[in-house]
């Protein structure tokens, strides 16, 4: 590969690296967002749910109490004495126009119940003719009340499913005479709460504590660990294979769609102990589209802009880097040609320097006509050898001596 090809490729190469940095950025920052539009939404769902349910449920609480304080409340005395003396059909006949206008006020409100103090249902007011059985190993907010007199709500497990109830305390002339139950629809707060958010929701309730339910009307799936209770049950179908349902909040895909399924509400008994959890499904695949929409635009503005970088910089950065490498190689041998210059003057004075060193050294004089011997051993005359081995010029003269002998007539006239 030429010189040109490589410094295109490493042009090509960092335009790569910063275009996919900038899109694992974009990506990334992409994905915190959704994250946060997410979060903001669950956080608004949660705070919906809790509004509904401390509005549909808390409410009876002080009626509860209401119910039984036969003395601020004088007409209600006939069935407290009736419950009191064990009438049973004195206590239906009385309680029943109330069953009726508590459900027509609310028609979530399922059950109107009186307890012995030994934890026996006396009777059902809304299934009268189902009366008698124990629950006290069922539920353990009856126990308690019974034992300590104190008013208990929560949501807890019985057969007709994981409901709002509330046990109030039931005196009369000042002894204990047992317990009056009020009891909500395990739908009520998934209806109100689907009414409002218009989204896919449900309840999930471990398998132990589903165990109980033998007459909730709401559509179950039971799984290994949990069952869910939901009017959309079919969107979750085979879920426990992708639903951790012990899980606050996770992202699945169920019918060819992407969830967010989270943890809006946690239904807590008495104790405040979960026996469940109201759970919600968001559908975010338009979020989810609309990001990957965004980073194939990414990808292919990116390709287009590396395509056209690479056709500037084979074009226009090509012919440049071109004659840049022209100028180099020219360059190249301008030096080369130079050092060959320099290395033949060099040697030339070497020549000359070596010349010197020779007149400098002995020279081989004949001692009859001072010819000098040269280095391919001929005599030359000693103006002859300094002429050629020397920059010196040669001019004729004369010495004192000379003339006296050779023209001793003029010296003696011209006393030179």
């Amino acid at each position: 590969m030429d010189t040109k090809w490589k410094i295109i490729l490493m042009v090509m190469l960092i335009i790569i690296s910063i275009s996919g940095i900038f899109i694992a950025l974009f990506i990334f920052d992409s994905r915190n967002n959704l994250t946060s539009i997410v979060e903001i939404e669950i956080k608004s769902i949660r705070a919906i749910v809790k509004t509904i349910e401390e509005e549909k449920s808390h409410s009876y609480n002080n009626r509860i109490q209401t119910f039984i304080n036969y003395t601020n409340l004088p007409r209600t005395e006939k069935l407290i004495r009736s419950f009191a003396l064990q009438d049973r059909d004195e206590l239906l006949r009385l309680t029943t126009p109330y069953l009726n206008v508590f459900r027509k006020e609310n028609p979530y409100f399922s059950t109107f119940s009186w307890l012995t103090p030994d934890n026996h249902v006396f009777l059902r007011v809304h299934r009268p003719s189902s009366f008698g059985d124990d629950i006290g190993k069922m539920r353990s907010d009856i126990v308690d009340a019974n034992k300590e007199h104190r008013r208990y709500a929560g949501y807890m497990t019985a057969k007709a499913g994981l409901q709002y109830r509330l046990v109030q305390p039931v005196s009369y002339k000042g002894e204990h005479v047992g317990i009056l139950q009020f009891g909500l629809k395990d739908s009520m707060l998934l209806d109100a709460v689907y009414e409002k958010l218009k989204v896919p929701m449900g309840m999930a309730i471990p398998n132990t504590k589903f165990s109980f339910i033998t007459h909730s009307k709401l559509p179950s799936l039971t799984g290994n660990t949990y069952t869910v209770q939901s009017k959309q049950v079919d969107l979750f179908q085979q879920s426990e294979d992708v639903i951790d349902w012990d899980r606050e909040q996770q992202k699945v895909t169920l019918q060819g769609k992407t969830y967010i399924i989270a943890n809006a509400f946690n239904l807590l008994n008495y104790k405040q102990e979960p026996q469940g959890y109201i759970f919600v499904a968001l559908d975010i695949s338009k979020q989810i589209e609309t990001l990957r929409s965004r980073i194939g635009f990414m990808l292919f503005l990116s390709m287009s802009l590396l395509l056209i970088s690479f056709y500037i910089l084979h074009s226009s950065y090509g012919n440049l880097v071109q004659k840049i490498i022209d100028l180099n190689k020219a360059l190249k041998q301008s030096n080369e040609n130079l050092e060959q210059q320099v290395a033949q003057r060099t040697q030339k004075l070497q020549d000359a320097l070596d010349d010197v060193k020779t007149l400098e050294g002995i020279l081989p004089l004949c001692s009859y006509c001072k010819k000098i011997r040269d280095e391919k051993d001929e005599w030359q005359d000693v103006d002859s050898y300094i002429y050629t081995h020397s920059q010196a010029d040669i001019s004729h003269g004369i010495c004192p001596e000379c003339a006296k002998i050779h023209f001793p007539d003029y010296y003696e006239k011209n006393d030179v």
